[in-house]
């Protein structure tokens, strides 16, 4: 078991050399098999090339030690840098060379030729789909100039025509599959980070009237109030709620209720700046976040979107519903958390209600809240 964690700790120390710790999933993954080809190149060259100096091949041990010595060195490089393409670049070259000298001169007993089929599935991981089929065309062409240039000019090992034809579309179609695979992985990548994008969305989207939630604009209300302290340049809130929702939905069913949310919710959108951040803040109610203007210039805005919301016909079935909106509009000061500056702004809107609805409550107002527990009434409401 100790063996076990230990070279599990050496694997992982091994894939995330050189990363940061902001690193992207794409680069982590680039790196980590960067890392990951360095590293088995390192191993495999070192006891190939002791094999080979035992068995008298010298020129595969000095090809065989350039590849440790390039492989050392992309370890070093990403480590000290992050950057893989310089050794990865230069490491490959080494392998195709060494694959071609493999092919013309049959390798050790004639199986050097076996060696070539690692090089696909490491340059497309490597390199991507698009240079690791360039890089596989410049192995097949390279391959297939030793294999059948009249007079085999390259070749010094035996191989009989048929063995070649069969050899060279083995080794196509090892980069084919290679290329497929590379082409899936990526392809389900993107399909991921799509969705893994649209998850996010839905979890800061109302899903019915398509505003942000109470999540999204309280992250964005964090995010102005520091700028607005920042900059000292205003920022106010607005909570609005339609006036007696319950009874739209008593009397004309929860289908009319969600028409009527969406038909507000719209028409409070479409007239909000670009810089306005407008959700759905619980049930019948809707919060305006509104950076750069002060008090007055909310109150305004309020009023004309009670005006626009109160002129507005709406029909369920060809039966007139009534809908009117209530504001309670606060700017944020100096003082207090988030939370303090929504119960303010939310206490003006229970002050709207009180005075008899369809109006805006702007101002002052002492500095207390409702008890907490309680509410209005939901006939009320």
């Amino acid at each position: 078991m100790l063996e076990k964690n230990r070279l599990h700790r050496c694997m992982n120390a091994l894939l995330a050399n050189g990363l940061q710790d902001d690193a992207d999933p794409e680069t982590a993954r680039v790196t980590g098999v960067a890392n990951l080809f360095y590293g088995v190149t390192a191993l495999f060259s070192s006891v190939m090339g002791v094999l080979d100096f035992i068995q008298g091949q010298n020129t595969f041990t000095l090809f065989l030690l350039v590849m440790l010595g390039l492989a050392l060195f992309g370890l070093f490089w990403v480590g000290r840098t992050g950057r893989h393409v310089l050794p990865s670049t230069t490491l490959v070259l080494a392998l195709f060379c060494l694959s071609l000298y493999m092919v013309s001169h049959g390798g050790v007993e004639g199986s050097g030729f076996v060696w070539l089929f690692i090089f696909p599935p490491v340059v497309m991981l490597t390199f991507g789909l698009s240079v690791g089929i360039l890089l596989m065309s410049a192995l097949l062409l390279g391959v297939g100039a030793i294999l059948f240039l009249p007079g085999d000019p390259f070749l010094y090992a035996d191989y009989s025509q048929a063995f070649r034809i069969r050899y060279i579309v083995a080794l196509l179609c090892c980069g084919i599959f290679a290329g497929l695979a590379e082409y899936t992985r990526r392809h389900t990548q993107r399909l991921l980070i799509l969705l893994t994008q649209q998850l996010a969305e839905s979890a800061r989207t109302d899903e019915l009237t398509g505003l942000a939630n109470r999540r999204a604009l309280c992250e964005r209300l964090e995010y102005e109030q520091v700028r607005a302290r920042r900059t000292g340049r205003p920022l106010s809130i607005a909570i609005c709620d339609i006036d007696h929702f319950k009874s739209v939905n008593d009397c004309y069913g929860h289908q009319c209720g969600d028409q009527v949310l969406q038909s507000v919710a719209g028409l409070l959108h479409d007239n909000l700046r670009h810089q306005d951040t407008i959700c759905r803040w619980g049930g019948e109610e809707f919060l305006l976040l509104l950076p750069e203007t002060d008090e007055a210039g909310a109150a305004r805005l309020a009023e004309k979107l009670r005006g626009q919301v109160e002129a507005m016909e709406y029909s369920y079935h060809g039966i007139p519903v009534s809908v009117t909106l209530s504001f309670g509009v606060h700017t944020c000061g100096p003082e207090g958390d988030i939370d303090y500056h929504i119960r303010k702004a939310d206490q003006k809107l229970y002050l709207a209600k009180e005075q008899g609805r369809n109006r805006v409550f702007a101002g002052e107002v002492p500095d207390i809240f409702l008890p907490e527990g309680l509410m209005l009434d939901e006939e009320e409401a």
